[in-house]
């Protein structure tokens, strides 16, 4: 009989990952329903450019926190990861800040 499946970060970390997604477009809206059915993963906030977005999407899943300031997300207490949610062009950008050591090219 194969072992029990994993049940994911939290073996290690005894809680789940808290997850903020960067935009509030089609794409993160799948993205913050998975969230919101995975219980390794807590959606810790959401981010975008427009605070109107920003403000609805967060209301619309639990009443997360939002803010339109990525690295100040990026710093908030319980925050693990980021899902990139933007154009493609603005996501490099994001990248680039969130780590200056990345490279893009």
């Amino acid at each position: 009989m194969p072992p029990p499946p994993l049940s994911g970060p939290r073996l290690v970390t005894g809680r789940s990952v808290g997850v903020v997604v960067v935009g509030t477009g089609f794409v993160a809206g799948q993205h913050l329903r998975a969230l919101a059915s995975n219980e390794a993963a807590a959606l810790a906030g959401v981010v975008d450019a427009d605070a109107g977005r920003a403000e609805a999407a967060a209301r619309a899943h639990g009443g997360v926190r939002w803010t339109t300031d990525l690295a100040a997300a990026l710093a908030w207490p319980g925050v693990d990861a980021a899902i990139v949610c933007t154009p493609n062009l603005t996501a490099d950008l994001l990248y680039a800040f969130a780590d200056p050591r990345v490279s893009l090219r």
